[in-house]
């Protein structure tokens, strides 16, 4: 792929161009050999190309796109640390940015699997009850977790695309992040699809001004107001699922851990306690 006017974005040398970074750093950026990236020119608009035209520059094949974002990894993993304390700051901020978005871009691929999944089993006469199985453990692989959490995720970005607009929104756009983007899923998870979307909408003001506890928090009891029954049933599914495990620990010490209801957890603390 060849460009010959322009030739501004150099993410591996040259003038980095409408980047905010231009005018310190362009000299010590590490430098990238693939030509996809490195022979995308920017625009005559002095802010530089917007994302949508890079993306219309570098290809459409699938072995483009993998290269480009193989690419930005190796760009990020060997990027020179800042100068001064400000641009270590600045910089900080947009990385997490970058993890949020590289995050709600996981969660789409993730939807995207499964549906293509689904659609060639179905074709296959997969029966429906068989359909997608072991997904989960291959997202799993991917993230390099275990199979629960993979399968987690999977629950999560399912939710997040079909029922919360505005929290997949506010993922890609860096106002969460996974952490928080999953324990408010989690939140909504079993609830029906309208009850999902009527408490997304209700916190759309808030993605980006709560704090973590807050915002979930404020889920569940927006959950509870629009949706008492389904309430009731997650607490009749979550009483069914009670557990007590334990867990090694070092020096020969482990972790005795119990789920319970709360009346039978303070029970059982003191029955301890008294012992």
């Amino acid at each position: 792929m060849t460009h010959t006017a322009n030739p501004g974005v150099v993410l591996g040398e040259g003038s980095w161009s409408g980047n905010r970074y231009a005018a310190r750093h362009a000299p010590d950026r590490p430098h990238v050999s693939d030509t996809r990236l490195r022979a995308i020119p920017f625009s005559e608009d002095e802010t530089g190309p917007s994302a949508r035209e890079l993306q219309s520059r570098i290809g459409n094949s699938e072995g483009d796109r993998i290269a480009v974002l193989e690419q930005i990894r190796d760009l990020v993993r060997d990027l020179p640390v800042a100068a001064g304390e400000a641009e270590c700051v600045e910089r900080i901020s947009l990385l997490e940015d970058i993890k949020s978005a590289a995050s709600s871009a996981q969660m789409r691929e993730s939807v995207q699997l499964r549906t293509l999944r689904l659609a060639h089993e179905a074709a296959a006469g997969v029966p429906a009850s068989k359909r997608g199985k072991g997904l989960g453990a291959e997202i799993a692989l991917a993230r390099r977790e275990s199979p629960q959490a993979g399968s987690r995720f999977l629950g999560v970005a399912h939710v997040m695309h079909s029922d919360m607009p505005h929290a997949t929104a506010a993922l890609r756009e860096g106002r969460l992040n996974e952490f928080t983007a999953t324990l408010l899923a989690l939140q909504v998870l079993p609830l029906p699809s309208a009850t999902c979307r009527a408490v997304d909408e209700a916190l759309l003001a808030q993605y980006g001004n709560l704090g973590t506890k807050r915002l979930v928090d404020t889920a569940r009891a927006l959950s509870n107001q629009v949706d008492p029954a389904s309430q009731i049933a997650r607490y009749d599914k979550a009483r069914s699922e009670r557990r007590v495990t334990i867990r090694p620990a070092a020096d020969g010490m482990s972790f005795l851990t119990a789920l319970l209801p709360t009346t039978q957890a303070f029970a059982c603390k003191k029955s301890l306690r008294d012992a």
